[in-house]
């Protein structure tokens, strides 16, 4: 692979870029205070700006640091409206040798089903098979979750297989349904 690093994207709606300390608030006030946003995340509670930091470790220096390393890949989605981030994307290396790539996200809810994440996971899916010749992107999602198996269908991601009790997050244990999307 060739890392490029969190490098600034941009689509017809969005700017896609590295976390700033000031991003925190926002980013707590549009997406990661809803419940139904972070329940199918590994994050403890957030019921304040506070706890993204105290709880999480989000936002704090070392955190907004690994933006600086060049395989590290954790983007803010920004509405190039308002400025304002109403989610992200996080890139997790699984294999360096086999050039594969996990793709995590969440959106606000008040952003849902209007085609942002879609638009936003096209791009840089685009950016990773072009930029970083990445050979492989998965990413799997609860059972209990089924739109967020149908955002990875529309960026072209097909279903591998189904593991029992393999997804585990804030809302507990649940079967979890792998995709995949090869580089051509």
């Amino acid at each position: 692979m060739n890392h490029k690093g969190t490098v600034q994207l941009e689509t017809d709606r969005l700017i896609l870029r590295k976390f700033q300390f000031e991003d925190a608030e926002p980013m707590f006030d549009n997406c990661w205070s809803e419940l139904d946003v972070w329940k199918w995340t590994s994050y403890d509670e957030m019921s304040c700006v506070a706890d993204l930091v105290e709880k999480n470790g989000l936002f704090t220096d070392w955190w907004l640091s690994l933006n600086d390393q060049a395989n590290r890949y954790n983007w803010a989605i920004v509405l190039q409206s308002t400025s304002q981030p109403i989610g992200r994307i996080f890139v997790i290396e699984l294999s360096e040798e086999n050039a594969e790539l996990e793709i995590t996200y969440e959106i606000g809810k008040k952003w849902w089903y209007q085609g942002l994440m879609t638009e936003a996971l096209k791009e840089i899916i685009r950016f990773l098979f072009e930029d970083v010749q990445v050979n492989r992107i998965v990413a799997y999602h609860a059972k209990e979750n089924p739109a967020s198996g149908k955002v990875m269908k529309k960026v072209g991601m097909t279903f591998c297989k189904m593991v029992p009790g393999a997804y585990t997050c804030h809302a507990g244990t649940f079967d979890s349904y792998y995709y995949s999307i090869e580089n051509q």
